[in-house]
C-alpha cells in the first residue's frame, strides 16, 4: 500500500493492529470537536495558516485570511452564500 503524505507530515509504521495503517503525524491545528462551530473554526485555522505567506505575513492578513476562510466553511456548512469580506 503506498500513501501519500501532504506538507508536513510524516507517514510511519507504527504498531497497529491493523495491516497496512498508516500513522502520520503533522505540526498542523488539529481537527475534531462535538460543536460544529468549533470544527468549523479550527479547519478555517488550519486552512489560513496553510495558504498563508512563506515571508512577511503581518497579524492583520493572517486573521483577514482566517475571517475568510471562516465565512466560507460557515456558508458551506449552513448552505448559504458566503460573505463577501
Amino acid at each position: 500500500m503506498n500513501a501519500i503524505a501532504g506538507g508536513g507530515a510524516r507517514a510511519e509504521s507504527g504498531v497497529s493492529d491493523a495491516a497496512g495503517v498508516v500513522v502520520a503525524r503533522s505540526e498542523l491545528i488539529g481537527l475534531g470537536s462535538g460543536d460544529e462551530n468549533v470544527v468549523a473554526l479550527q479547519l478555517a485555522a488550519r486552512w489560513a495558516e496553510k495558504y498563508g505567506s512563506e515571508q512577511d505575513d503581518s497579524l492583520d492578513e493572517a486573521l483577514r485570511r482566517l475571517r475568510r476562510a471562516y465565512n466560507y466553511i460557515n456558508a458551506v456548512i449552513k448552505l448559504v452564500d458566503p460573505e463577501e469580506v
